[in-house]
């Protein structure tokens, strides 16, 4: 048995749209036992059991690139905090679990940036998987079909409040209500916010954070699709969060805060709107994926 302990994720911090993305203090735990033949599940929902979830497909992925293509078959057990479809890496984590999993098996035949390059490749993005791997702030990038990241400093310190709905909003249309072009003057816009994300983020400046996270280029887009989300918005910075964006495609709503009761205050506020949310109270994982058991 392989377990790995995998952190969710928050990605495009507002400007940082596909490039920007930060492990949080929540987490799954993923167990990979190699067995004869067949599929066998534990913890997962019934439409998940079977060959197309992502954690087996990334896991066999990885085998095979490392030379180890033999048929087998595969445990897998999965208790995990991470919401589905909230925009919160859920994805992200079984992806980059299976790989690391896969990889111990092998002996750690691939290194860490071939394990991003497939865990990205799978996903199609690397903002989610690349904290999730590495654990902190990231920043990451495609060029010619091959994927790189780096940590970035991060002040520990922040806070961060995610606000999870009990709806979903599927990745598949919060992409398709995106334009196909934008005004040269957005991309200006974001591309000069999100530089300024690193040095801001480091620094834990919320009011440059703020500043930096100012977003022209897909949460107008999306923000339609959260229900409330302008009332929700507003009462979070009505609440006191220094910045407030969507997280990942949606619908969770992530603030960043000081005062301690922040958390507390918005499940107050958030009782009165039509759907049931939830406020949970975060900090960055500066760890990653780790390794628990093997």
């Amino acid at each position: 048995m392989i377990k790995v302990r995998v952190p969710g994720t928050t990605s495009n911090l507002g400007s940082g749209f596909d490039c920007l993305g930060l492990a949080l203090t929540i987490y799954g735990e993923f167990g990979f036992e190699e067995t004869e033949s067949g599929l066998c599940f534990s913890g997962v929902d019934p439409q998940y059991q079977n060959e197309d979830n992502l954690a087996i497909a990334s896991y066999r992925k990885v085998k095979e690139e490392a030379g180890f293509g033999r048929k087998y078959g595969l445990k897998l057990s999965i208790k995990s905090d991470i919401p589905i479809s909230r925009g919160l890496g859920s994805s992200g984590s079984l992806i980059v679990a299976g790989a690391v999993a896969a990889n111990i098996s092998c002996g750690n035949a691939l290194s860490p940036e071939e394990l991003l390059d497939i865990a990205a490749g799978i996903e199609g993005h690397p903002d989610n998987v690349a904290p999730a791997l590495l654990g902190g702030f990231t920043v990451a990038l495609k060029d010619e079909g091959r994927f790189f990241a780096r940590r970035c400093l991060i002040d520990e310190r922040l806070k961060f409040c995610a606000l999870v709905p009990d709806f979903e909003v599927s990745t598949r249309k919060a992409r398709e209500a995106l334009p196909s072009a934008v005004p040269f003057s957005d991309a200006v816009f974001n591309l000069s916010r999100a530089a300024m994300m690193v040095p801001a983020m480091a620094s834990g400046d919320l009011k440059l954070i703020a500043l930096a996270m100012r977003d022209t280029l897909h949460q107008k887009y999306r923000a339609p699709l959260i229900h409330q989300f302008e009332q929700v918005r507003s009462a979070c910075l009505a609440s006191g969060a220094a910045a407030v964006f969507i997280s990942g495609s949606g619908p969770t709503v992530m603030c960043i805060y000081e005062n301690d009761s922040f958390p507390c205050t918005m499940e107050s506020e958030l009782s009165a709107m039509h759907d049931r949310w939830q406020a949970i109270a975060l900090k960055p994982d500066m760890h990653g994926a780790t390794v628990l058991e093997e």
